[in-house]
C-alpha cells in the first residue's frame, strides 16, 4: 500500500505503508535490545551482603547465586546493599520505549483523524461523544480519563517523572523501588493494548494511494 511520507507535516515521498510501520519495529526493537543488556547487568546476587560488610555465617554464595538463577554473586558488598543505578537504567530504557510508543500513538491519532482517513482503529480501543455523534475518539492511543483504562501518551510523561525522580532518589542514596516497580506496570500495560490495537487497526489503501498522488509527492531534486 502506498502512502505518502510527510517532513514538517508536508508531503514529502512517496512510501509504503510497511515502510512507515517498519520504522517503529526498529525502534522498539532498539528498546528490546536495551532491556536485555540491562538483564545482564542485574544478574548478580547480592545475597550474603548482610548490611553492610557480609556475614560471619559460613554462607557459600555461589551456591545460592546459582540456585536463584543469577550468574554469580555480587564482588563488593557496600555496592551490593547501597547501588540503585539499575532501577535509574530502567526508568531510562522504559522512558525511551514509551518515547517511541508515543510517537506511534500520536501519528495513529493523526492517521485516523477524518482529514487523513489513512486508517481506522478498532472501536475496541474509542469512544464516541456524548453531543457530537459523529465522532470516533482514539482515547486510548491518546488520553484517556478513566483510571481503569491504560492510555499511552499520557503515560509518556508518567515515564520520564520516573526516570527523574529515581536519578534523584539514587544521589540521595534512598531505599526506595516505587518508580522502578510504577514503571514496570504501566509499561506492561501499554505494551499490552497497542499490540492488538495495531493487530485490529484497518488501513484504507485507496485513501492512501490518492494522498500520496497530491503535493508532488514524487518530485526529486539534487541532494
Amino acid at each position: 500500500m502506498i502512502m505518502p511520507g510527510f517532513t514538517h507535516m508536508q508531503t514529502g515521498q512517496p512510501i509504503l505503508f510497511a515502510h512507515w510501520m517498519m520504522a517503529f519495529f526498529w525502534m522498539l526493537e532498539r528498546d528490546f535490545t536495551r532491556f536485555g543488556d540491562l538483564y545482564k547487568r542485574m544478574g548478580r546476587c547480592p545475597l550474603g551482603s548482610a548490611a553492610l560488610a557480609g556475614t560471619d555465617f559460613p554462607i557459600d554464595r555461589d551456591f545460592t547465586a546459582k540456585a536463584l538463577g543469577f550468574d554469580g554473586p555480587t564482588e563488593n558488598s557496600i555496592d551490593s546493599v547501597s547501588d540503585r543505578d539499575h532501577m535509574v537504567e530502567f526508568n531510562a530504557a522504559a522512558a525511551m520505549c514509551y518515547m517511541h510508543l508515543s510517537r506511534l500513538c500520536e501519528e495513529l491519532v493523526t492517521f485516523s483523524s477524518q482529514e487523513f482517513k489513512f486508517i481506522e482503529l478498532s472501536d475496541d480501543f474509542c469512544t464516541g461523544s456524548s453531543i457530537m455523534p459523529q465522532k470516533k475518539n482514539p482515547d486510548i492511543a491518546e488520553k484517556d480519563s478513566r483510571q481503569d483504562r491504560p492510555h499511552v501518551r499520557q503515560s509518556h510523561g508518567d515515564a520520564h517523572h520516573h526516570e527523574g525522580h529515581s536519578a534523584r532518589l539514587q544521589h540521595r542514596l534512598v531505599r526506595r523501588q516505587g518508580t522502578g516497580f510504577d514503571s514496570i506496570d504501566t509499561l506492561l500495560d501499554s505494551l499490552a493494548i497497542v499490540t492488538p490495537m495495531i493487530a485490529k487497526m484497518k488501513v484504507n489503501a485507496e485513501r492512501t494511494r490518492r494522498a500520496a498522488d497530491m503535493g508532488y509527492a514524487n518530485a526529486d531534486g539534487p541532494c
